[in-house]
């Protein structure tokens, strides 16, 4: 009797209220777009907000002004980490053959691949950061349509528009991705007694086979004979972080529509952790009388667990200083701060 199968008119009935379910949700979804597009949001639109699902949150906050520059303000510093992950790669290259080149058979003949493979792993290397740089100026050009950071344009300008190094990594990459570069040689000399590696371009092979603008032919004569690939991305990696670690300290959080903006991605984070502490409590922690010291461990460090243990055990002090360090949201309010305390038997 209990599994009945629903009749067609029931079932027609049900798929009806999804229907008008969905189409309620869409009207909801389409008020709140509209109300978000003029900052700040007001408290009764906000604590709508807070109740969104995963999906609808974002198509709605895709409305609010301020998802323009926080997108800008990522997408900037997405581009930075790839620039240094690339950076890193490529020291990771260089520093493979050195460590190679000091095995006692690495001239053998047999070892011929093997060197060509990791000058080939360089090259890709010196191909990615150059490309890399161009995709951050790229981020850095949406950014800066997007956000005003005073200084910003200033010191871009001062450090990179003429400056000769830069354009060089610019064109480089262009003459890489046009196949109009050989690979990089290594090389290895002696400097008061110790061994030394690199990879190196010709100078007279990039002025030669190399199709660059005026200002990159003037920095390469200016590297004499030839330019060391470490050296050189080494001295740009410091010049680019130095700016994008001052931009960083310099972006206005405060600026209107971006706070604004992560006032409701907080809000609705906050009730989301909330919602799902208090399911987890409710429905299984407490019913299952789980020992809650038994689990610190997998959420506190192992200086947090010895600042805890030191406190008095199962006491009001010790367990609101377990929740002060686990509730990195502020999603712990009264209702959640009861239901811990009945968790850890208080």
């Amino acid at each position: 009797m209990g599994n009945k199968k629903p009749s067609a008119e029931q079932f027609e009935k049900f798929k009806y209220f999804i229907r008008i379910d969905k189409d309620r949700r869409k009207k909801i979804i389409k008020e709140l777009q509209l109300a978000v597009q003029k900052p700040p949001v007001s408290d009764e639109i906000l604590k709508r907000i807070e109740w969104l699902g995963p999906t609808e949150i974002e198509d709605v906050l895709r409305s609010h002004p301020g998802h323009i520059l926080d997108e800008a303000i990522k997408s900037i510093f997405i581009a930075l980490d790839i620039f240094n992950r690339s950076w890193r790669d490529l020291c990771n290259a260089i520093n493979e053959f050195n460590s190679f080149s000091c095995e006692k058979k690495f001239s053998h003949r047999e070892n011929k691949n093997k060197i060509l493979d990791i000058q080939s792993n360089v090259m890709k290397e010196i191909f990615c950061i150059s490309s890399s740089a161009l995709a951050l100026i790229a981020a850095s050009q949406k950014f800066e349509s997007k956000m005003f950071v005073k200084g910003y344009r200033e010191k871009i300008e001062s450090r990179f528009i003429n400056n000769k190094e830069h354009i060089f990594i610019k064109e480089l990459r262009n003459n890489l991705n046009h196949g109009c570069i050989k690979e990089a040689e290594w090389c290895i000399s002696y400097r008061e007694g110790e061994k030394a590696t690199s990879f190196r371009f010709s100078t007279k092979e990039l002025l030669y086979e190399g199709e660059f603008n005026s200002l990159a032919k003037d920095y390469i004569k200016s590297c004499g004979e030839y330019i060391d690939v470490k050296l050189l991305f080494d001295s740009y990696v410091q010049s680019i972080n130095s700016l994008y670690s001052w931009l960083k300290g310099n972006i206005n959080n405060t600026h209107g529509e971006l706070a604004d903006y992560k006032r409701c991605i907080a809000a609705h984070r906050t009730n989301s952790i909330r919602c799902f502490w208090q399911m987890l409590f409710v429905q299984q922690f407490i019913p299952s009388k789980i020992d809650p010291y038994k689990y610190l461990a997998d959420y506190l460090s192992d200086t947090e667990l010895a600042e805890v243990s030191a406190l008095p055990h199962r006491s009001k002090l010790q367990v609101d200083r377990i929740i002060e360090i686990v509730d990195k949201y502020n999603a712990c309010n009264d209702e959640i701060r009861l239901l811990v305390y009945q968790l850890f038997g208080l």
